[in-house]
């Protein structure tokens, strides 16, 4: 065997034992490598279901209180169909997120090639101390007419929200205190009960006066 015949045998061998474990190991086959098991051999198979998940948001900015519209766009871009399609979305905290016609699961029993289905419904955030606000993600799980499972995920949602700022003028809110705010005084002498009432403003001349 010449020094090239034997390089060459190397690599062949290589290949296979590399091929072997790929096929052996991959439960959940990507889109460019799919391996099917026959009586011991391997081949790549074409006719799988390609499922994309994309999550998004009607509005990049919203306010706190205000409706928006939330998508979850689901596409087969493979040559065959995809079954038993189980859509699980975010479980939202009630106490910072409302929901209209939202649910943590879906379900589609099947999903042709080249076909586009879309989830939508509506949600506000009610509280929130962050700026960025995490929507989450959608995770999907279906299957091959081989009864091969594979898993989507989409990337993960951020909306910004408008905190309110509230601006304090010092001086203005100094000034109404002077001028109308009403200071009640209680006195008790020898169990009569006297309120006297008095502004801000008279009560700091009466208290300049004694000094």
């Amino acid at each position: 065997m010449t020094r090239k015949s034997y390089v060459s045998l190397l690599l062949l061998t290589f290949f296979l034992l590399l091929y072997s474990d790929i096929a052996v190991h991959s439960n959940t086959p990507n889109t460019s490598n799919i391996i099917s098991e026959t009586t011991n051999s391997y081949k790549i198979r074409g006719d799988i279901p390609i499922i994309f998940v994309y999550k998004k948001s009607e509005k990049p900015e919203v306010n706190i209180g205000e409706w928006f519209e939330i998508s979850i766009i689901i596409a087969n871009f493979g040559n065959t169909t995809a079954y038993d399609l189980v859509i699980h979305d975010e479980n939202y905290p009630e106490w910072t997120i409302e929901t209209q016609n939202h649910s943590t699961k879906y379900y589609v029993p099947l999903l042709d090639p080249n076909v586009t289905i879309y989830i939508r419904y509506r949600i506000r955030i009610i509280h929130s101390s962050q700026k960025n606000v995490s929507l989450g993600k959608a995770t999907i799980a279906y299957r091959d007419s081989y009864n091969n499972s594979y898993t989507s995920i989409s990337k993960e949602l951020f909306v910004i929200v408008k905190l309110r700022t509230i601006y304090v003028d010092t001086e203005k809110i100094q000034r109404i205190m002077l001028e109308g705010t009403t200071i009640i005084t209680v006195l008790p002498l020898i169990g009569l009960i006297i309120i006297e009432r008095k502004t801000l403003k008279e009560y700091m001349s009466k208290s300049k006066k004694k000094k």
